[in-house]
């Protein structure tokens, strides 16, 4: 499953790795290198350090790369995913889509505020804060895609209840408890966000 997340690395976390160039990739670069303005392609190939013929085996693995190393990124989402918990939330909303990061960004956070020794902040306050426009901003980028899984799920006939708060406070219950849907909809989430 987390195979799918190595679509969303960097191109110089990525590894090019020959392979038979058919027209149809040097078509691709070619419409790639046409919707974008010759100055700002050639800025940004300067920038990561690649060739045009770096970039057409980019595009040309582009949906299954090879990656340099194990990104950092991954293990740690893979870590969220393994420690999500199942505490009593709030079925109504998006909490639980977004608790697993909030608790994260929150640990994070509180290590980096052990190495303050100053009484004038109020870390927790400060912590609160951060955490609070972190949920808030999730919650935005999260609130259509859930609505359209749900509308989805609805339907295909998926879900059970019979008013539109029922079937989705089953939908969440069943993202809760099913790790395998939680990762298949963060799976598709990133092709909803572009």
């Amino acid at each position: 499953m987390i195979e799918a997340f190595k679509r969303s690395a960097y191109l110089n976390e990525r590894e090019t790795v020959r392979k038979t160039t058919t027209l149809d990739h040097i078509k691709e670069l070619s419409e790639w290198t046409n919707a974008i303005p010759h100055e700002m392609l050639e800025k940004r190939l300067e920038k990561d350090h690649l060739t045009r013929e770096q970039l057409m085996l980019h595009i040309e693995q582009k949906d299954s790369p090879f990656i340099k190393k194990e990104l950092k990124w991954i293990e740690t989402f893979e870590e969220l995913m393994d420690t999500y918990e199942t505490s009593p939330l709030d079925y109504l909303s998006f909490q639980s889509l977004i608790h697993p990061f909030i608790i994260y960004a929150k640990k994070q956070i509180e290590c980096l505020f052990k190495k303050v020794t100053s009484n004038l902040i109020n870390i927790e306050t400060v912590t609160q804060s951060i955490t609070d426009a972190l949920y808030a901003r999730l919650h935005i980028m999260v609130m259509k895609c859930v609505i359209l899984e749900v509308n989805i799920a609805r339907k295909i006939e998926v879900l059970e209840g019979d008013t539109s708060e029922e079937r989705f406070q089953y939908f969440m219950r069943q993202f809760n408890e099913d790790s395998e849907m939680r990762m298949e909809f963060l799976k598709t989430i990133q092709y909803y966000l572009g």
